[in-house]
């Protein structure tokens, strides 16, 4: 079965990339489109005080800011969240860090075609 991208559209003419830090802790293959890995990235390894940006109150993180005020404005659990506390504003709880870690290429790397799946 062909993998999917977020809008259902197949990816074989893209660049595949894989998370080589799930690869060599776990021992997992885990290649896809570069956003997804990344995506995979920002949520599986780092911790809070490593991501440029998240929501202390449902811990949503993300690499823009523009992503986190959407977060903020659009998320369901996000407005459940503020009015379980009886918060109006979410400003608060969004922080951006000020020294985030960089995914470099001994993270993330690109995917000689060759070398998936049997090829």
């Amino acid at each position: 079965m062909e993998e999917q991208t977020k809008s259902g559209h197949g990816w074989s003419d893209r660049k595949r990339y894989q998370c080589l830090r799930c690869y060599h802790v776990t021992g997992e293959e885990r290649v896809g489109p570069r956003y997804r890995i990344m995506d995979n990235f920002l949520r599986q390894h780092l911790s809070l005080d490593q991501v440029p940006f998240h929501c202390k109150l449902c811990l949503f993180r993300c690499y823009q800011f523009e992503d986190l005020q959407r977060h903020a404005n659009n998320f369901h659990r996000h407005r459940m969240l503020l009015r379980e506390k009886g918060v109006e504003d979410s400003e608060s709880f969004l922080i951006k860090n000020p020294n985030p870690y960089t995914v470099g290429p001994r993270d993330v790397a690109p995917v000689a075609e060759d070398t998936l799946y049997g090829q």
